[in-house]
């Protein structure tokens, strides 16, 4: 039994060739994208097969299923906010009503049709001076949460009626380098954040002229982006915001939704804007 041709044949670990680690890492890595938890299972399921099938396993493919499983975890996380937004502002608004903006005085007053489901949260007005502030919520999780926005404010003044001062106005909104510009456009900025969540920074664009079969002239659109503020958490906002010059009053006017509802609601938003009328 000494002979050395009598001696046991050491059995080595077998080696699988590179196209089938190619292959094992490839379908894992699919798995692990698709399903984290079947990936887990089949990282284990591997671990254990060639521990005690005595097979060789390299520690990068193991890394690599580990890597995927986390990263489907991510994107699997970020596919659930995805859909939770989209069915919390999947909404399609169809029916209108009249809205007239309440004011003691007759020269300033404005009136518009708006989505029948936004209602008035706040309205204020005093001699000269009228505000008001709509929103609409729908139910989530057993909470309200709002997905449009709505405001609209006139004042009265006597620059309207001043053809120096609205050419003014309108050379200052054709030039954002000016030096002045800022100083007509940070009323329209504050006007607007302060209808909005104070979670968002609220940013307008460069003024365009708007003008509309109610509004013929002195009259600029801004759109409006919401972004949520450093360390805060909050839903993006698109929208618009006007300003408009009648013959004894300003005019400013808001209207913003959440991102994804703007963009499927925008013919309605557009036909909001086209309904309003103010004393021009």
């Amino acid at each position: 039994m000494n002979n050395p041709e009598f001696q046991p044949a050491i059995v080595q670990p077998r080696k699988l060739g590179k196209p089938v680690y190619i292959f094992l890492t490839v379908l894992g890595v699919i798995v692990c994208l698709l399903s984290p938890l079947a990936g887990a299972l089949l990282v284990i399921s591997l671990v254990l097969y060639y521990k005690y099938k005595h097979l060789s396993l390299p520690k990068l493919l193991i890394g690599i299923l580990i890597l995927s499983i986390f990263a489907g975890l991510v994107l699997g996380w970020g596919g659930y906010r995805l859909r939770y937004e989209r069915s919390l502002v999947n909404y399609s608004y169809s029916a209108t009503d009249e809205f007239k903006l309440a004011s003691e005085t007759v020269a300033g007053g404005l009136a518009f049709q708006k989505p029948s489901e936004l209602s008035v949260y706040y309205q204020n007005y005093k001699a000269g001076a009228s505000v008001a502030g709509l929103s609409h919520s729908v139910d989530k999780d057993g909470q309200k949460r709002a997905i449009s926005y709505l405001a609209a404010s006139s004042t009265v003044n006597t620059r309207t009626q001043s053809p120096q001062y609205l050419e003014l106005l309108a050379s200052t909104f054709a030039k954002p380098d000016d030096l002045s510009y800022k100083s007509f456009t940070d009323p329209l900025q504050k006007f607007a954040a302060g209808y909005l969540p104070k979670t968002l920074e609220v940013s307008l664009s460069n003024p365009k002229p708007f003008s509309s079969a109610n509004i013929r002239k002195n009259a600029w659109r801004f759109d409006l982006n919401a972004q949520p503020k450093s360390d805060e958490q909050g839903t993006p906002l698109k929208g618009v915001v006007l300003m408009a010059a009648g013959k004894n009053s300003f005019y400013y006017f808001m209207l913003a939704s959440v991102d994804y509802n703007w963009q499927a609601n925008y013919s309605i938003w557009q036909s909001v804007l086209n309904s309003l009328k103010l004393d021009q």
